[in-house]
């Protein structure tokens, strides 16, 4: 096997949606696609799957048990703090931030989709902040007309 690891994103396509409003993405069938291949190799990477294992904790340890079973390495977050943005935008280790701010859009009725991506992308930058990685003191959604209202008050600029 020519590769130093796998990185397992599934994301865009038309997928159920559980009473829950989860998306029920195939990640753990996929998952288990890559395992028979390290099998059939006899080599094994680390993988890294985007946002979560699966939306069903069996599934998720069972791909957890995998992983352990054949001795490689899994991890799950978002890929978003190591990818590139648009504006490109890096702040320099120590600036005094002391409140972030993260607002996206979505294409979908479905908000799950970004919901995971902005804090993890919002968290990496803050990290860099004076002090460093000091913690998360309280955490805000507003959707809608919300959002706005909160801009006029002043929340947010």
């Amino acid at each position: 096997m020519d590769v130093d690891a796998v990185l397992l994103v599934i994301e865009h396509g038309d997928y159920p949606v559980n009473g829950l409003g989860q998306i029920l993405y195939p990640r753990h069938e996929k998952f288990m696609e890559i395992v028979a291949a390290f099998e059939a190799v006899g080599c094994v990477v680390p993988v890294f799957v985007d946002k979560a294992l699966s939306y069903d904790h069996r599934k998720a340890k069972e791909m957890a048990d995998g992983a352990r079973r054949m001795k490689f390495g899994l991890m799950a977050d978002s890929s978003l703090p190591v990818t590139w943005r648009r504006p490109e935008m890096e702040m320099p280790l120590g600036t005094p931030n002391k409140e972030g701010f993260v607002a996206f859009g979505y294409d979908r009725s479905l908000s799950e989709v970004y919901f995971f991506h902005a804090p993890e992308t919002l968290d990496c930058m803050m990290e860099r902040r004076t002090g460093g990685e000091t913690g998360v003191r309280r955490v805000t959604m507003l959707t809608g007309d919300d959002v706005w209202k909160a801009g006029d008050e002043g929340r947010w600029s």
